[in-house]
C-alpha cells in the first residue's frame, strides 16, 4: 500500500509541474504576442513602449524593451534585504532568451 501511494504522489507531483510549466508557456506566448505588435492594425495590449516609440517614428525591437525591464528590475529591487522574496524566474528567462536574440544597433 505505502508504494501505492508513493507512486500516486510521484505521479500528482509531476503533473502538478508540467501544469505550471504549461502556464509559464503561455504567459510567455502571450507577452511574445504582445511585444511582436498587431496583426490586425488593432492594439491588442496597451503597450506604450512599442506603440509610444511608433508615434514618435522610432523603430524598436523585443530587445531594446527587454534591457530596459531587466534594468529597470536590477535598479529598483537592487537595494533589497536578500532575505526577502523577489522575482527571480521571469528575469533569469529573460536574460536567457536575450542571450539568442541580436544586439540593440548603436545609435
Amino acid at each position: 500500500m505505502p508504494a501505492r501511494r508513493r507512486r500516486r504522489q510521484a505521479v500528482a507531483i509531476a503533473l502538478s509541474a508540467v501544469r505550471i510549466a504549461a502556464v509559464w508557456a503561455l504567459f510567455a506566448w502571450g507577452r511574445l504576442g504582445i511585444e511582436r505588435g498587431p496583426v490586425d492594425g488593432s492594439a491588442r495590449d496597451a503597450n506604450f513602449t512599442v506603440t509610444g516609440a511608433k508615434s514618435l517614428g522610432m523603430n524598436i525591437g523585443v530587445a531594446q524593451p527587454m534591457d530596459i525591464r531587466l534594468f529597470e528590475n536590477d535598479r529598483w529591487l537592487g537595494g533589497d534585504d536578500v532575505r526577502l522574496p523577489r522575482a527571480r524566474f521571469a528575469p533569469a528567462m529573460a536574460r536567457l532568451a536575450r542571450r539568442f536574440m541580436p544586439a540593440p544597433a548603436a545609435r
